[in-house]
């Protein structure tokens, strides 16, 4: 059962990969280009760097909490002997 669940984390991570290979061009993925142009003030600016700080570290701390999640239930099923380590 753990060469299954560990296959398909390599599977996960190698499609994973995969996609982040295939985006060259990563500025796309934080300001869409149909986004209409808006004032380029300072503040404006500011405020838009901001906000898209703010939604990079929301999004980074429900990764983190869904990686420690998929940890705590692995240990879980290691531990009642459900997951059996291979070799």
């Amino acid at each position: 059962v753990l060469s299954n669940v560990n296959g398909n984390l390599s599977d996960i991570s190698e499609r994973i990969s995969e996609r982040d290979d295939d985006d060259d061009d990563d500025d796309d993925l934080v300001l869409p280009q149909s986004r209409p142009k808006q004032s380029t003030s300072n503040e404006a600016l500011v405020t838009e760097v901001s906000n898209i700080h703010k939604e990079f570290l929301s999004f980074r701390y429900n990764i983190e909490k869904r990686i420690k999640s998929l940890e705590k239930t692995f240990r879980i099923l290691k531990n009642r002997k459900i997951l059996k380590e291979v070799g």
